[in-house]
């Protein structure tokens, strides 16, 4: 029978593929085989799934699967954000990644299935004090990660680059999911002499105790808190309607540094808690609580009842309901006799509409920053504070400006970035008073 019939038709490659098969010796068809097994072998263990030490695939609190990262999944980067999300662990960690780079030493894995630098340093390679500043905080946000169990991955400079949006990096960027923020309804009363059975007797030799207080959450819960620092009362932060992420940062900088009990954010309207809020806030929000309120006018409306003087930063407000914060030193310990005390309970009552206190008075009556529990009231970059927020403030603390510049007829720079504000705002009426 012909070939033809037996295989079928043959193209002229595989003719041709026959014919040099059987002119081949055994022995070159044998090496062959014996070459292209071991290549396969060798692609076969590469494609390999490395097993997970025991140490890294147990759940933790602070860490999630990157097999199926979340579509919401942040990506923190530069050392003064990663080595602080990753000390005070406020997030769910998703993955720690490493730069690539032969000069601090490729990562390996120990026995126990930490990850480590290996150390190795190139030849003739003359590391600045930069690099060795760099080196040793890669080696701390490695070792954070390995203690929260956070998997570390080496990646090359472009992939880093990318997942900062090309931001500087410092060779980490750690990918998180967002961070919690809590939703308020209200301020609640300050309880300076209750101190509940739960507290040890060393804790109540301190001065500081005692100073307690809640805060009520739109859940419908209340959370205990306690006074910062050695403050007699709270201090808190209302940001109304800040939009720049960078503003927003700076502002939980300053709060962070000044010992700010509470920042609130409005709900709408307002940059996000993102990673360029904490880039800008040099990782001070990720050891802060981060709150928001949906509805700010009502927010403040329940806090002054709850005895909260309520301080704003309008400059457009009335004069008589202004203080300027130069005069703040100046302001008394305690409301008297004749002053009118209902203006701190009820910001929204008719006392508004007239001066408070005595007629004689030329200042708001509120109190010094500590004598009183007090929220102040920052306002938009461009517009400032919006008047249904102004109208529940006690008083406005006004910055008084140095120099009147004109400048010819054109546009006058006579104001403050809101970031600066706040800084200037926090040093005087907590550290000058």
């Amino acid at each position: 029978m012909p070939s033809c019939l037996r295989f079928g038709r043959q193209s002229g490659w595989q003719s041709g593929w026959q014919s040099a098969w059987q002119s081949t010796p055994a022995s070159a068809i044998g090496r062959a085989l014996n070459a292209k097994h071991a290549i396969c072998t060798s692609i076969h263990l590469q494609r390999r799934p490395m097993s997970r030490p025991a140490s890294q695939t147990s759940s933790s609190p602070s860490s999630s699967s990157p097999s199926k990262p979340s579509s919401n999944v942040e990506f923190l980067y530069g050392a003064n954000v990663v080595v602080p999300a990753l000390e005070h662990g406020r997030r769910r960690f998703v993955r720690l990644y490493i730069k690539e780079d032969e000069r601090f030493g490729r990562l390996r894995m120990r026995g126990d299935g930490e990850a480590v630098l290996s150390g190795r340093i190139a030849a003739g390679v003359n590391l600045s004090s930069i690099e060795h500043e760099n080196r040793g905080l890669m080696d701390l946000a490695v070792s954070l990660a390995n203690g929260r169990e956070v998997p570390v991955k080496e990646a090359p400079t472009s992939q880093l680059d990318r997942l900062s949006g090309g931001r500087p990096h410092q060779g980490m960027v750690l990918a998180t999911l967002p961070p919690r923020v809590l939703g308020l309804t209200h301020l609640g009363n300050c309880d300076l002499d209750g101190v509940d059975g739960q507290v040890d007797e060393a804790e109540h030799a301190t001065e500081t105790l005692g100073r307690r207080y809640e805060i009520g959450t739109t859940s419908g819960n209340h959370k205990r808190m306690r006074v910062l620092g050695s403050r007699r009362y709270p201090v808190w932060l209302m940001l109304d309607q800040i939009v720049d992420p960078q503003n927003l940062g700076a502002i939980l900088r300053s709060a962070y540094f000044f010992g700010i009990d509470g920042v609130v954010v409005t709900e709408r309207e307002s940059a996000p808690f993102s990673p360029v809020s904490s880039k800008a806030s040099a990782g001070a929000m990720e050891a802060m609580d981060l709150y928001s309120a949906a509805n700010v006018t009502k927010f403040l409306q329940e806090s002054a009842l709850n005895g909260w003087q309520i301080l704003g930063t309008d400059i457009n407000a009335r004069q008589r309901d202004c203080v300027h914060l130069d005069l703040v030193k100046y302001l008394p310990d305690t409301l008297s006799e004749e002053s009118d005390s209902s203006a701190l309970a009820s910001p929204t009552s008719d006392t508004l509409q007239q001066d408070r206190g005595s007629p004689s008075s030329s200042r708001p009556h509120i109190l010094r920053i500590g004598n009183a529990p007090t929220i102040l009231v920052l306002g938009n970059e461009g517009r400032g504070m919006r008047q249904s927020v102004s109208r529940q403030c006690h008083a406005h603390v006004l910055i008084r400006q140095g120099v009147e510049r004109r400048d010819d007829g054109r546009s006058r720079l006579d104001s403050l970035n809101v970031s600066v504000a706040a800084g200037i705002l926090l040093h005087e009426l907590l550290i000058n008073t």
